[in-house]
């Protein structure tokens, strides 16, 4: 009979055999919103379709870093654009096309 010290390392052992690794990736809820709100002004801003490439991405990004990347690369978006963007979410502004840099 086995005793729940030997029943732990058996299982203990038996996960580190399979080298499982396992990545914590801490969520900030502020930015769990902040994504899913720019998701709505891209896709109304640039008029997307909802099942648009860069929408399902957006929700897949790790940083405002890579959103803005992905905005810049993807859909042209300029300094002024992403400024315009920022302070409509910071204001609670609701999304338009607008964007403040002349490509409106």
């Amino acid at each position: 009979m086995l005793n729940f010290n030997d029943a732990f390392n058996d299982i203990i052992g038996g996960i580190a055999k399979t080298k499982a690794v396992v990545q914590l990736i801490p969520v900030n809820p502020q930015f769990e919103q902040f994504k899913q709100w720019a998701v709505g002004y891209v896709q109304e801003h640039d008029e997307l379709d909802p099942t648009h490439a860069t929408l399902q991405q957006l929700q897949n990004m790790g940083s405002i870093d890579e959103i803005e990347q992905l905005l810049r690369h993807n859909h042209d978006y300029c300094d002024d654009c992403l400024l315009k963007m920022y302070r409509k979410y910071v204001s609670g502004e609701q999304n338009g096309t607008a964007c403040g840099c002349g490509g409106e």
